[in-house]
């Protein structure tokens, strides 16, 4: 299996996380690929053979179509069989909405083709396996338009600033926003409420530090990362990983 990520054009870069692939050989053998919560949605374009996708429900992503992924609350797995071969373009927070004005709510962990009228990429050739990074950047550069999308990338920087352990009270007052007004922000544009948001970012930051911990306990982890315990810690990381900690 061969995974690889790539920064867009920096004018990209309010609006997307990475372009990424992942491609496995010719009589390759069927692994699992797990993807865990990361608080981006995704367009994935599939140039190789199907593929198999499982979270709460099975998904098949056929050859030479394009799907949209909403926002993440739990684990996924991947089959990839040989000549799998998936493009994928990570959407920052907000990012899918102020730039294709595509809008998630009702769209957490759900898998759909995309419409071609809303997305068409017909021209960057998905049948034939041409599709390249310069096309979509270009594609995608194409779309911007002047939309203030710095004050929303603000919001969740400060909740990664905070490792995700800031109220939502406080989240909104300090961005002056209403606290029912913030929660419709959320839900309208990630599809995921502000506090689902907080507890991935959490998570993310416990998990990293779970896979790289030399020394450290699992319960110094639940506390420095805001888990009232060992228990807590265990719950929220089997949640969306799908596995107990002491198995990272």
């Amino acid at each position: 299996m061969h995974y690889q990520e790539i920064l867009p054009y920096a004018s990209l870069l309010p609006y997307l996380d990475c372009y990424w692939s992942i491609r496995t050989e010719d009589k390759a053998a069927d692994t699992s690929n797990r993807v865990v919560p990361d608080i981006c949605a995704d367009i994935i374009i599939n140039v190789g053979e199907d593929v198999q996708v499982s979270n709460n429900k099975n998904y098949l992503l056929r050859h030479g179509e394009i799907y949209l992924t909403g926002t993440m609350t739990t684990f996924q797995d991947t089959i990839l069989t040989s000549n799998t071969h998936l493009i994928g373009i990570r959407f920052k927070p907000f990012g899918m909405s102020s730039l294709l004005n595509i809008f998630l709510q009702g769209a957490a962990d759900t898998i759909a083709e995309a419409e071609k009228s809303v997305f068409n990429l017909s021209a960057l050739s998905t049948r034939q396996s041409q599709v390249s990074i310069d096309s979509l950047n270009k594609y995608l550069a194409s779309r911007i338009r002047n939309q203030n999308v710095d004050r929303y990338n603000h919001i969740i920087g400060t909740i990664l600033d905070y490792n995700g352990n800031i109220p939502i009270h406080k989240l909104a007052h300090d961005h002056c926003i209403s606290e029912r007004q913030f929660e419709r922000l959320f839900q309208s544009h990630l599809g995921v409420t502000a506090k689902e948001i907080c507890n991935i970012v959490r998570f993310q930051h416990a998990f990293k530090q779970i896979k790289n911990r030399k020394h450290e306990s699992l319960l110094d982890i639940a506390y420095t990362s805001g888990y009232y315990d060992h228990g807590h810690l265990t719950r929220h990381i089997k949640k969306y990983s799908g596995q107990p900690p002491s198995c990272l």
